[in-house]
């Protein structure tokens, strides 16, 4: 578990860029705990099933998975990609497909538990329309 290094009383901002430490799954940890701490103020309480999905809806490649794939599609763009290494990417390609899947799998039942439309809940979760 990352450990941040932050004074008790600071700006957001100084918060946020702090936030700039996290890996990609700590990162999709705090925006769910921030969905769910938003949610508590509201007067709503997230089930155990919507933070399941929210976890699922932001997870990404594991950044040393992203490090790779971006280094591989730079050699592919530079013509330098050997066979094992486009297979390598091929398969990185694979896994963030899956993650896309599920993701969007995610968001449909989401969207369904919560009885709004598929989109009107990416608007709510600030989601692009095109994922």
């Amino acid at each position: 578990m990352t450990t941040l290094e932050i004074k008790s009383k600071i700006p957001l901002s100084e918060l946020l860029d702090s936030l700039k430490q996290l890996g990609a799954d700590e990162l999709g940890e705090v925006a769910s705990t921030a969905v769910r701490l938003r949610a508590n103020q509201r007067g709503q309480v997230l089930s155990d099933q919507e933070t399941k999905l929210l976890k699922q809806i932001n997870k990404t490649l594991l950044p040393a998975e992203q490090a790779r794939m971006d280094l591989l599609i730079e050699k592919r763009e530079a013509e330098t990609l050997t066979e094992s290494e486009l297979a390598e990417l091929i398969s990185l390609g694979n896994l963030v497909e899956e993650i896309q899947v599920e993701r969007l799998a995610a968001l449909i039942e989401l969207a369904a538990l919560r009885n709004v439309s598929l989109e009107h809940l990416k608007e709510s979760l600030n989601l692009p329309s095109a994922q």
